[in-house]
């Protein structure tokens, strides 16, 4: 694994980043002459924009309570469970074996799901790279077009809706390395964005945005 991709986090974005994003993940905080060992059950942030901190300790069950200013050190016990966390994505998330599909099935669930759509274009497609791709980035795109799918679906249940989603042909996705971009030509969407790292949790939120800025 390549540590070295692991990215530096002051010790309240590294709080709430493993509140929100991976909570059962068991901690070791140092504060000042205290250690404690366990699990971040809650925070809340401040008037001021600090960090309240509500903590249960693994051996005595024990709850405590503490200001993130107060955190002098923060030890996670078996980070290559978060390696895509702490890494922001430039480490892979692992795969298992019964989560991994071919290029082919890939396209075949696009399709399938395509046609099981109600109220759009009958000639909609959705195109993804013809380019060889690795085990990740197959599951990354299947989740984004999931996301492109559901937002479809979402928006097609009022006359509004349907006639703007009528008006699309294809959606192309292609990769870049930077931030999500979505441009349309005509009958024609297309998303760009960096498949290849980690998803990040806002990004059905992010890309429904988006999509609905372009009908």
């Amino acid at each position: 694994m390549s540590i070295e991709k692991y990215k530096a986090f002051s010790t309240s974005e590294l709080v709430k980043l493993i509140s929100k994003e991976a909570p059962n993940t068991e901690l070791v905080i140092h504060l000042n002459m205290l250690r404690l060992q366990g699990l971040i059950l809650s925070v809340s942030e401040t008037d001021m924009g600090g960090i309240n901190i509500c903590f249960q300790e693994k051996d005595s069950n024990a709850i405590s309570y503490f200001h993130a200013a107060h955190i002098l050190s923060i030890k996670i016990l078996y980070p290559s469970k978060l390696a895509d966390l702490l890494s922001e994505g430039e480490i892979p998330r692992s795969i298992k074996d019964d989560e991994k599909i071919t290029q082919l099935q890939l396209k075949r669930w696009i399709k399938e799901r395509i046609v099981a759509l109600e109220n759009v274009n009958e000639n909609l497609s959705i195109s993804i790279p013809d380019k060889e791709l690795n085990d990740i980035e197959k599951l990354n795109i299947k989740d984004i077009v999931e996301i492109v799918l559901q937002v479809i679906k979402m928006h097609t249940k009022d006359e509004i809706g349907k006639l703007a989603w009528c008006q699309i042909e294809s959606i192309n996705l292609n990769h870049n390395t930077k931030k999500l971009e979505i441009k349309r030509t005509g009958a024609m969407l297309n998303i760009s964005m960096d498949y290849r790292k980690t998803l990040h949790k806002e990004l059905a939120i992010e890309l429904e945005n988006a999509l609905l800025q372009k009908l």
